[in-house]
């Protein structure tokens, strides 16, 4: 997969629990011995103390207050957040999310890449379903959904019981207007579980809903989004 543009490693927004240098020294001497901005999320090396340390702090201490920073339109310091955990973890689920929903949705400008995140992400470790369902939620966010129905078919391979994947391909499915693979994916999705009605409701309103005897009358509550990400898109 080609990178769309380089992202620039900037100076790190640092904040963790110890003060001064030692935090510094911490994360300094860590990202030197477990090869910095090269860890994967999913497989952190947290059996030792420091390892765990590391992944705590840089996710305890970065990760909400990127988000709040999202949500109170402070670009600049979101962004400063999700990097720094992505340089650490570059397929961290939730700062990818964030970048993505930054990027693409809130701050639009030439300062916040997301793309060549996701390159570094797939690169890190290409096995991980998850991963490509937020590369396709982040392609979806960017109009082009038929590059994000290969994304959420990879991640159906690497796990065909992803509600997720199965939802928001249903979802791409239906931009591009192919009813019926949508209703296909859109069935799978509820009879795995899948908590929102709302691809099932786009489908009722282009009268191309057509459930299946496995198909529960209601969306399931009993659901749960993928961990440490976000829960597929929702449908307007």
């Amino acid at each position: 997969m080609k990178s769309h543009r380089i992202s620039l490693i900037r100076k790190p927004y640092l904040k963790c629990r110890l003060t001064g240098l030692l935090c510094v020294s911490l994360l300094l001497h860590l990202g030197v011995t477990y090869g910095q901005v090269n860890l994967d999320y999913y497989n952190p090396g947290t059996g030792s103390n420091e390892a765990t340390a590391l992944f705590k702090n840089v996710h305890s201490y970065h990760l909400q207050p990127g988000l709040d920073a999202l949500n109170k339109g402070n670009w600049k310091a979101a962004r400063d957040n999700f990097e720094f955990i992505l340089n650490y973890y570059p397929n961290s689920p939730q700062a990818l999310n964030g970048m993505s929903e930054l990027c693409v949705i809130k701050w639009k400008s030439p300062l916040c890449d997301a793309d060549s995140w996701f390159d570094r992400a797939i690169a890190r470790n290409d096995s991980v379903a998850t991963t490509w369902v937020l590369y396709g939620i982040h392609l979806q966010r960017k109009k082009l959904p038929r590059e994000a129905v290969q994304q959420f078919e990879r991640a159906i391979t690497l796990d065909p019981g992803s509600i997720n994947a199965h939802y928001n391909l249903g979802l791409a499915y239906f931009d591009l207007k192919n009813y019926d693979k949508a209703n296909q994916e859109a069935q799978k999705s509820y009879a795995l579980g899948a908590p929102l009605p709302g691809l099932r409701d786009k489908l009722v309103r282009a009268g191309a809903w057509k459930p299946s005897e496995s198909t529960p009358a209601e969306p399931s509550a009993r659901a749960t989004p993928l961990k440490n990400a976000p829960s597929a898109r929702t449908a307007n």
